[in-house]
């Protein structure tokens, strides 16, 4: 009987697929997330030095003119939430005493509206050339402060947290005022022996547990929010301060 042939042609394995070619603009935005901030750095001002364009748009992101910045310190900071609170309060008084008066300065409005129509439209024009002129002179303004620059993003002094020196409006800045503390006081050191288990009045502790911490200025723990508001305060501002 003769020998059977097995034609193994078509049993052949494929050929092995071709990897997938990523787009260079993917593999870009990998490495600029996978590098070190000092790479990125050092990488950014390559592309400065060797391009005025890149160099431009740089910076439009990172300066600001230094004339529309306020510099706020710690001091100034503290007295502005004070005001806030002073003004809130004069606010509620006043809101009572504006009830009782609506309705009759409502019939007074009405009844000299009638009469001066003329004359408030002739101090609306007056009003609208003086604004026009302002502007203008604004606008030159603004063309002169572009000479004097500096850096767009600084480190809070209160909340460590970075933030943008010409948008820093009251509130944008949380904190605590007091020290964050052991809170001997409470359940959650009761079994810590400092022994064997470590020192509690550590940054590493206070890191690691934050609730087993309060702050001294309202008793919360180290998750809290803070509980003051303001505006947030640039470090080492002494330094920083633009002389005129």
């Amino acid at each position: 009987m003769p020998p059977t042939i097995i034609d193994l042609t078509e049993a052949s394995s494929p050929a092995p697929a071709e990897p997938e070619i990523v787009p260079v603009e993917v593999l870009l935005k990998q490495a600029i997330d996978k590098a070190q901030p000092s790479r990125l750095r050092n990488t950014l001002v390559t592309i400065c030095d060797g391009s005025p364009e890149a160099a431009r748009i740089a910076g439009s992101l990172l300066l600001v003119p230094e004339k529309g910045v306020r510099y706020l310190s710690a001091e100034e900071s503290s007295e502005e939430e004070e005001e806030d609170e002073d003004e809130n309060e004069e606010d509620e008084k006043d809101e009572d005493k504006e009830d009782e008066q609506e309705e009759g300065n409502d019939k007074d409005i009405s009844a000299r509206s009638n009469g001066n129509d003329q004359s408030f439209s002739h101090d609306e024009t007056e009003k609208g050339r003086k604004e026009t002129s302002g502007s203008n002179h604004a606008m030159e303004l603004a063309a002169n402060d572009l000479k004097r620059m500096r850096t767009r993003y600084a480190m809070c002094e209160n909340c460590a947290e970075e933030f943008d020196v010409a948008d820093n409006l009251k509130g944008y800045c949380c904190w605590h005022d007091g020290e964050l503390e052991p809170d001997y006081d409470g359940d959650f050191w009761a079994d810590h022996d400092e022994r064997c288990h470590g020192i509690i009045d550590t940054e590493d502790m206070r890191s690691v547990y934050p609730e087993g911490f309060i702050y001294s200025c309202c008793d919360g723990d180290g998750h809290s929010e803070g509980c003051k508001t303001g505006r947030h305060v640039e470090q080492d501002l002494i330094s920083k301060r633009p002389r005129y």
